[in-house]
C-alpha cells in the first residue's frame, strides 16, 4: 500500500507538472506576439531591456508585476537579462544612464535600480544630478568615488552601448524588451488575467523566442 500510494503521488505530480505547462503554452506568432526586425547592431545582447527610470510600467514590471524576476528565473545560466537606460526621457535622462553604468560598474545596480525608482515616483526627491549621488551615498559609495568611476573608461564604454544600442534598435517605448537582436515584444499581447499570468507569459514568450532559429 506504501508503494502504491508513492506512485499515485508520484503520476499526481507529473500530471500538475504537465497541466501548468500546458496552461502556459501558447502558439506566439510573429506580427501578433512579437516583431521581426532588421537590425544594424553587430553581436546585440541575447536578451535586452530597455527601461527608463522615469517609465511608469517600467517601474511596475520590476517590482510589482515582477516580469524581471521570472524571466532571470527562467534564463540558462549561462545568459542575463541586460537592462539599458534610455536618455531620450525626462530632464535627468542622461545622468540616470550614466548613473545606471556606474551601478552596474560597481556591481550595485540592483540595489540602485528600486532606489533610483522610489526617489523618481515615489518620494520624487531625486531633482538634480546631485540628488543621484546621494542614492549612492546610501550605499556606502562617496561622492569623491562616484566622480571617480565617472571618469572611467568602461564606464564611458557602457554609456556609449546603450545609448547606441537605443538608437541601431530604434527604440521608441519602454519597457521594451529585444531578443537576440532580432525579435521586439509586444508587451500588450501577453496574458492579462494576473500579475504572476502576465510575467509567466512574458518569460515564456522570451524563452520561446531565444530558442527559434536565428
Amino acid at each position: 500500500m506504501v508503494v502504491h500510494g508513492k506512485v499515485i503521488k508520484l503520476f499526481i505530480t507529473i500530471l500538475m507538472v504537465g497541466l501548468s505547462s500546458a496552461a502556459y503554452s501558447k502558439d506566439y506568432q510573429a506580427g501578433k506576439n512579437f516583431t521581426v526586425i532588421h537590425s544594424t547592431v553587430k553581436q546585440p545582447p541575447p536578451l535586452v531591456e530597455f527601461f527608463s527610470f522615469y517609465c511608469g510600467p517600467c517601474y511596475a514590471f520590476a517590482e510589482r508585476i515582477n516580469v524581471d524576476t521570472a524571466i532571470r528565473k527562467r534564463l540558462p545560466h549561462d545568459m542575463k537579462l541586460e537592462k539599458y537606460h534610455v536618455s531620450q526621457m525626462g530632464p535627468l535622462g542622461p545622468a540616470l544612464t550614466e548613473a545606471w553604468a556606474v551601478a552596474q560598474y560597481a556591481g550595485v545596480d540592483g540595489k540602485v535600480e528600486k532606489l533610483l525608482f522610489e526617489g523618481l515616483q515615489v518620494k520624487r526627491d531625486i531633482k538634480t544630478a546631485a540628488d543621484i549621488v546621494k542614492v549612492f551615498n546610501q550605499l556606502g559609495i562617496t561622492s569623491e568615488k562616484y566622480a571617480e568611476m565617472q571618469s572611467n573608461f568602461m564606464v564611458k564604454a557602457l554609456i556609449a552601448r546603450q545609448d547606441n544600442l537605443v538608437e541601431k534598435m530604434k527604440v521608441h517605448g519602454t519597457p521594451s524588451f529585444y531578443v537576440s537582436g532580432k525579435y521586439h515584444i509586444n508587451n500588450a499581447s501577453l496574458a492579462q488575467d494576473d500579475y504572476d499570468t502576465y510575467a509567466e507569459d512574458m518569460a515564456n514568450l522570451v524563452l520561446f523566442l531565444l530558442n527559434k532559429p536565428l
